[in-house]
């Protein structure tokens, strides 16, 4: 299922002034005590759900959700967007140490939104179920014009951490979603957004917005309660990629290892 995205990201990603930001870049790997509001944006919760700066990681808290609805917390980032024209890749690590109960699910998700229309936008999200044994899933998911799109799941081989990443191809207008859980950048999904692939009707002037979004959801009963240190993201990066010719997705693949992977590597 392509993760349901609240009310609350569509009005965040109507608000943000897409037209005097320059293409992605930037870094943020949340060593304060405090959130930086140049690089995101006002943060929109649910059900007691908060991000919080500390231990040089992005947690997200909560006294756990109720039987009835989640708790969340989401942010966009601010300082910049990705351009439509440009290349670009985005990537953050996301980790889930936590024990969790029969029927409570955890995910942190990275959304790219199409400016023009908050319909069309790929997430890459790292998920845990508390009743099912074995490592989280890396997924990824497309939804353009209001219609499911590609949708991807894979097990990872750490059952606590991953690197998500999204790229992004100007020349063939196309997005890709992958992840590396410590053996290596894999795959997820590749999808055009041009005229001739899902069709976001994007232009020269268009351009994506992200956001980082993180859920605990009950099935049947409370969930227990996330502390700070159990559930957290760090090494956030944005940047310009030297662009790669299609269709060589494997390439732009091995292009965001380069750039991400060896310079960012993840804390021990």
């Amino acid at each position: 299922m392509i993760p349901r995205l609240p009310l609350a990201l569509l009005v965040t990603l109507a608000i943000v002034p897409f037209s005097t930001a320059q293409n992605f870049s930037g870094s943020d790997t949340f060593d304060g005590t405090v959130i930086n509001p140049s690089n995101w944006g006002t943060e929109l919760s649910q059900n007691g759900g908060a991000f919080t700066a500390n231990y040089g990681s992005l947690n997200f808290t909560d006294s756990g959700a109720t039987w009835s609805t989640h708790s969340s917390a989401m942010r966009s980032w601010i300082l910049n967007v990705g351009s439509y024209t440009a290349d670009w890749q985005v990537q953050i690590d996301f980790t889930l140490n936590t024990t969790l109960i029969a029927g409570q699910s955890v995910d942190w998700t990275m959304v790219l939104a199409n400016s023009d229309s908050v319909d069309d936008y790929i997430a890459v999200t790292l998920s845990k179920f508390g009743d099912m044994a074995g490592n989280p899933s890396a997924k990824a998911a497309v939804k353009s014009n209001g219609s499911d799109g590609p949708f991807a799941v894979q097990v990872t081989t750490n059952p606590t951490t991953a690197t998500m990443y999204v790229g992004y191809i100007a020349s063939s207008e196309t997005l890709i979603a992958a992840y590396d859980s410590g053996s290596g950048l894999t795959n997820l999904l590749s999808v055009s957004v041009g005229s001739s692939g899902q069709a976001w009707n994007m232009t020269s002037g268009s351009t994506f917005q992200l956001s980082i979004k993180a859920t605990n959801a009950p099935n049947a009963g409370p969930t227990s309660a996330l502390v700070e240190g159990v559930f957290t993201a760090d090494n956030f990066l944005a940047s310009a990629t030297t662009p790669v010719p299609e269709p060589s997705t494997y390439a732009l693949l091995a292009g965001l290892a380069a750039l991400g992977v060896v310079a960012w590597r993840r804390r021990s």
